[in-house]
């Protein structure tokens, strides 16, 4: 009897919706590709970020944490960018599916 629940439980995991954390970053500072792939680094690299994308027109940067993974709290974020050398100015944190696309 385990073993067919185990093994049903194993055939429906593939099935089971799991959101990404997408957080928006509001910026100043950002002016150049250095500066996008430094922000890049610092939260894919070293924090955990399965995606970062940086939008230096907008000054905005979008990061995605995959289901599972702890999201870092805004003072947590703000410090990151500040850390960087940026200064955060919003963050918008919402669940769903992320846009990986450059």
């Amino acid at each position: 009897m385990k073993l067919k629940t185990l093994i049903m439980t194993t055939a429906l995991l593939p099935m089971a919706s799991f959101a990404d954390t997408k957080i928006t970053i509001d910026v100043n500072g950002l002016v150049c590709d250095f500066c996008a792939q430094a922000v890049e680094k610092v939260f894919v690299e070293e924090n955990g970020a399965h995606h970062a994308k940086v939008d230096l027109d907008n000054g905005v940067v979008e990061l995605c944490f995959a289901d599972g993974i702890e999201i870092m709290s805004d003072e947590r974020l703000t410090q990151e960018m500040t850390d960087a050398g940026y200064t955060a100015t919003a963050i918008r944190k919402e669940t769903g599916e992320c846009n990986e696309t450059h």
